[in-house]
């Protein structure tokens, strides 16, 4: 079970670079 929260916490944490990534430029 952890190993599927962390991937989890991976796939949100790439989102949401990828998102504020978009708001900077």
């Amino acid at each position: 079970p952890n190993m599927k929260i962390q991937r989890q916490v991976e796939e949100i944490s790439q989102e949401m670079e990828e998102n504020t990534r978009v708001v900077i430029q």
